[in-house]
């Protein structure tokens, strides 16, 4: 079962679950080989590690790049940039990670449905 979902103000995801970011390049210079990806955050670059995986996938007309983000945390929670560098130069597209708390979904869950 996926916890988080995308609307409008970016990716909600629930304290201490897994969520995963995305991003879609569409250009035919991101499926080439030498094309490198990078992710961000606050402005420094985000490194794989036991709480970052990240994975490219070449699609028929470009390129998908995801950040899983294992046992999000509030303070995982801003603004994130996926980019890409090609031979035509580069790119970066924003992604916003919301973090909701356990207690705030019980809160808003319980609003929800006693009125």
């Amino acid at each position: 079962m996926k916890y988080d979902y995308v609307d409008e103000r970016g990716t909600v995801a629930i304290e201490g679950r897994n969520t995963t970011l995305e991003c879609i390049c569409i250009i035919a210079e991101c499926k080439e080989e030498t094309a490198s990806t990078y992710w961000k955050y606050n402005g420094s670059n985000v490194n794989p590690s036991q709480k970052f995986k990240f994975s490219k996938e070449v699609l028929p007309n470009g390129a998908k790049m995801a950040m899983n983000i294992l046992d999000v945390s509030l303070t995982d929670q801003g603004m994130y940039f996926c980019g890409i560098n090609t031979s035509k130069g580069f790119a970066e597209i924003p992604r916003q990670l919301r973090v909701i708390s356990k207690g705030e979904l019980f809160w808003t869950v319980h609003v929800i449905y006693n009125d």
